[in-house]
């Protein structure tokens, strides 16, 4: 089983072929290393983005919404599922640029998917304020566990 196939990512690419090698079973404990450094550096312009300019969202959301409140979370809902929809859709398609839904990262997405649902809906229910936190987490982690059963048991 090839663990990186299930937490591929663009930016893993990038560093492995930084030191000459390509991304696989078969890559040098150095290209691992260096494809982890790449992706942790590549995230961290997102959160000196944060640190810098979430105070200012209130005036983004205000300009967005034209001055009606009602609107805020609409907008921010439909900026999150777009940006997670985007951030997941490269799970679905294969280096040939066909749809799968049988690749272990869309295995890992799909259950990730619905573990989120089924915690939202409880923390939802029962007023559960540390669930709401923690569900992505639980999500995330639970989509990647599983899906390496399931892919080992195919």
């Amino acid at each position: 089983m090839n663990y990186l196939e299930i937490a591929n990512h663009p930016l893993m690419w990038v560093g492995a072929e930084a030191v000459g090698e390509t991304l696989g079973a078969g890559m040098s404990t150095t290209a691992f290393a260096t494809s982890v450094w790449v992706m942790v550096l590549g995230s961290l312009g997102w959160l000196i983005f944060t640190l810098l300019f979430t105070d200012k969202m209130d005036k983004v959301n205000h300009l967005l919404s034209k001055g009606n409140e009602k609107l805020v979370p609409i907008i921010s809902a439909c900026a999150m599922l777009g940006a997670f929809a985007y951030l997941a859709s490269g799970n679905f398609i294969t280096g040939e640029g066909s749809v799968t839904f049988t690749s272990p990262s869309a295995i890992a997405t799909i259950i990730g998917c619905v573990i989120m649902m089924i915690l939202s809906k409880i923390a939802k229910d029962k007023n559960i304020q540390w669930i709401k936190e923690w569900a992505l987490s639980f999500a995330i982690f639970g989509g990647m566990i599983i899906s390496t059963v399931i892919v080992n048991m195919m």
